[in-house]
Parts: C-alpha cells; sequence; structure tokens
C-alpha cells in the first residue's frame, strides 16, 4: 500500500491541515481584533463624556442671563462589555481639601497613579483607565484659555470630591454661577 507523505501521522491531507492553520489564523486575528475595537470604544465614552462636560461649562459660563444653575448629568458606562472600570468622576485641584469619603480616593490618585498635587488637573476619572493612554485619566476642564470652573465650598476652600457613577452609567455634577460671578461652582448633587 502506497501512503502520501503529506498525510502524516493525522491521516489528513496537506491541504486539510494548511486549511485548519488558515482557519485559527482567522480566528486569532478576529478575536484581537475585536478586543481592540471593544478597547477603544472604552476611551470613547470617556472622551465623549469629558466632551459633553466641556460643553455644559462653556454654556453655563456664557449664559445670557448671567445666572446658571443645573445638574449636568453626563453617561460613563462602568461595566458591561463596552464599560469603562471607572466607578468615580472626581472634581477640584489636589491640592484642595477632600472630605472623608473622598480622602482615600485623593490620596490614591496621588500614590498610586503619579499624579501631583501641583498638577493642574481639576477632574480626574478614578481609578484611572489603564487601557486608555494617559491623556483621557485627568484633564483640565476651562473655558476656552480662561480659567473658568471652581470647586470651592460655602467657607472659599478649594474643595476635591468625587460622585459616583450610577449603575446605568449616570454621572452627576451640580453646577452654579451668579450674576455677579466669573467662573462656574462645581459641587456634588444635591
Amino acid at each position: 500500500m502506497n501512503t502520501k507523505k503529506a498525510q502524516g501521522a493525522f491521516g489528513m491531507s496537506f491541504s486539510t491541515i494548511f486549511s485548519i492553520i488558515i482557519i485559527i489564523f482567522i480566528v486569532a486575528v478576529a478575536f484581537f481584533a475585536i478586543r481592540h475595537f471593544v478597547g477603544l470604544s472604552k476611551c470613547t465614552n470617556v472622551g465623549l463624556f469629558y466632551d459633553d462636560l466641556r460643553e455644559e461649562v462653556r454654556d453655563a459660563w456664557s449664559s445670557s442671563s448671567g445666572r446658571y444653575e443645573s445638574d449636568f448629568e453626563g453617561k460613563l458606562p462602568k461595566s458591561g462589555l463596552f464599560g469603562t472600570g471607572i466607578t468615580h468622576v472626581c472634581f477640584g485641584k489636589l491640592s484642595g481639601e477632600a472630605d472623608s469619603s473622598d480622602s482615600d480616593k485623593k490620596s490614591r490618585l496621588l500614590r498610586d497613579y503619579a499624579f501631583d498635587e501641583s498638577d493642574p488637573y481639576n477632574v480626574f476619572m478614578y481609578p484611572p483607565n489603564n487601557d486608555c493612554d494617559s491623556g483621557l485619566s485627568a484633564i483640565i476642564l476651562r473655558c476656552g484659555s480662561a480659567e473658568c470652573v471652581n470647586t470651592k465650598n460655602s467657607a472659599d476652600v478649594s474643595q476635591f470630591f468625587c460622585v459616583p457613577i450610577e449603575d446605568d452609567g449616570t454621572v452627576k455634577v451640580r453646577m452654579s454661577k451668579q450674576s455677579n460671578e466669573y467662573q462656574i461652582t462645581l459641587r456634588k448633587p444635591l
């Protein structure tokens, strides 16, 4: 009986073995592409949240009546296939005072995520999303080149605070501006 060398020990032809190798390669590339695009979607969600927040701040800052008070509600999915893994959005300078519920987040941002109290950032993702580049972990929220946001409390002390991301992905922060004020004040929602 005459056997073909290409069939080898498995008893399959060369074309069958080659087809299986091609199928494995295609599945691996498809898995990598899907994983990449899901990660890209997570970063895009963070970027879109920042864009919505910036737009709301600009609208509040340039309101025609001079007075503004509203709750900003942004979307930032925290779990699921397209979830970011981010649990809180923090506002204020790291040099500001934090209440007891947020002091741990502030100290972890300083200790574990290599931020510094002198950094100019005033919006932070907690925990920072490691899948995205470092430019999406924190931003400086301003109106053009003007510092138009503050997080001072009623005693005029700079505050650092975090708001949780709800299960449905909603992030709420209170924005207010009086007609005689130049800056918008951000606070935890009521």
